[in-house]
């Protein structure tokens, strides 16, 4: 890994492993890989609220330090960073900034560049732009085999459920926007 990165081609992924076991007793064991923070346990307690669960850290593979969104914020996540570190990123925010993809229109989309890069990028975008491109190589690698792929998007429409828009809007109603359903 490191003389890849001496090399120049840092890795842009790492495979997260997380395993999970749950006993009779209803005790139910999340395991994380990586130097966690508590954000993580946190979250699968609250999505998970009559589990007895635990949430350990430092478990399987220990590949680095894996920060929560609200770490990155807190700690200095800056998005020019990764600007500098990518070609790829670079090249597609500067084609996007001198208006590459709006002919007559050049300035269309500054302002979208501008968030990113001068405003802090609220949604973390660009620390996510390397995963999406690995992403989007594993589907185009996946298209090419026509069987593995109906099976993969069979098996992931069956776990759809959790990602379903009633219990999307369900949780908006009860965690934003703090309302209750009107009976009938």
């Amino acid at each position: 890994m490191l003389e890849d990165y001496d090399r120049g081609r840092p890795m842009r992924s790492v495979a997260y492993p997380v395993q999970a076991i749950r006993f009779d007793s209803g005790l139910a064991i999340v395991a994380l890989g990586g130097e966690v923070v508590v954000d993580y346990a946190l979250r699968a307690k609250r999505e998970h609220p009559n589990l007895d669960l635990v949430v350990a850290g430092y478990s399987n593979a220990v590949m680095s330090y894996i920060p929560s969104l609200r770490v990155l914020r807190e700690g200095g996540y800056d998005p020019r960073e990764r600007y500098q570190e990518s070609d790829a990123l670079r090249l597609t925010l500067d084609e996007i900034a001198h208006g590459r993809f709006c002919r007559g229109q050049p300035d269309r989309y500054r302002a979208v560049v501008d968030s990113l890069l001068l405003y802090g990028d609220h949604y973390l975008l660009l620390a996510d732009y390397a995963s999406y491109l690995d992403a989007h190589d594993r589907v185009d690698a996946l298209r090419r085999d026509p069987l593995q792929w109906t099976r993969t998007a069979i098996a992931n429409v069956a776990a759809m459920g959790p990602f379903s828009s009633d219990r999307t809007v369900r949780q908006y109603a009860d965690d934003i926007w703090s309302v209750r359903p009107v009976a009938r």
